[in-house]
This record gives C-alpha cells, structure tokens and sequence, in this order.
C-alpha cells in the first residue's frame, strides 16, 4: 500500500511540475527590446522602410502593418493590404504622419511595438500657379510699377 501511495505521491509531483513548466513557457512571448525605426524621406512617392526592432525569446515570425497618424502622431488607422517592410507614401497620406506596428509571434504568444511616427508627409508636386502674374502701372522712366505674384 505504501508502494502505491508513493506512486500516487510521485504521479502528482510530476503533473505539478509539468504544470509549472507550462506555465513558464508561456511566459516565453516575445518580448521588444528596441522600437521598429522608419527610415527614408516622409515624402509622397519615396520609398519607407521599417525595421523590425528587436526581440526577446526568439519570435519565428513576424507581422507588419503600416498606418496613417493625425500630424500630432494620434489618431492612427491601419492601412488595409500593407504587411510588407517597405511603404510609398501616396497622396492620401500627404499632411499625415506614417509608422508601423510590427507584431512578433512564437509559439508561446505574441507581441506588438509600434516606431515612432515619421515627419509629416509633404507633396512631390511642384506648386503650381492657377493665374499669371501681373505687372500694373505705367512703363515709363520714373513711373512705378507694381508686379502681383497671382496665386
């Protein structure tokens, strides 16, 4: 009998400690240790490209997604179709600031760092004037003329 009460003993220890090992590999999910950087000019038709940051307890993969922020860098929306590491900036993201969200995954869990929001995102367009300008007054020695840039 005593035999089997110290099986029974040595059964429970060893479900206990696998138990405990569960629960110490599932405190294995990745952990960021420096932030994802955005390099490249904030600028419509350049290329971004976002690095990865870097991790603790060996992520097997990883998740990237870009996102459109408010000029104050809030307000960020996700944009749909963009997991890859590089990003052109179209005119719809010209007055907004970009950043990425990159998500590391293992088999214990999963987690998300975001870089920090570029400059605001400028236009690649030239400006353009809508009328010509104009130059008033007489054109005569000692008269004075009046040049008016238009818009």
């Amino acid at each position: 009998m005593r035999l089997l009460g110290t099986s029974i003993a040595l059964l429970i220890g060893l479900v206990s400690l696998s138990l405990l090992n569960a629960s110490a590999a599932s405190a294995a999910a990745p952990v960021n240790v420096t932030k994802p950087v955005i390099t490249g000019t904030a600028r419509e038709g350049d290329t971004l490209t976002t690095t990865r940051g870097t991790w603790q307890n060996s992520p097997t993969s990883f998740r990237i997604r870009w996102q459109r922020c408010d000029v104050d860098g809030t307000g960020c929306v996700t944009l749909v179709g963009e997991p890859f590491r590089t990003y052109t900036p179209d005119a719809n993201d010209v007055g907004h600031r970009m950043r990425t969200l990159v998500t590391a995954i293992n088999a214990d869990g999963a987690a998300t760092a975001a870089s920090q929001p570029t400059a605001v995102v400028s236009s690649s367009s030239a400006p353009k004037n809508t009328a010509r300008p104009t130059i008033s007054g007489l054109a005569q020695v000692g008269e004075e003329l009046t040049a008016d840039p238009s818009t």
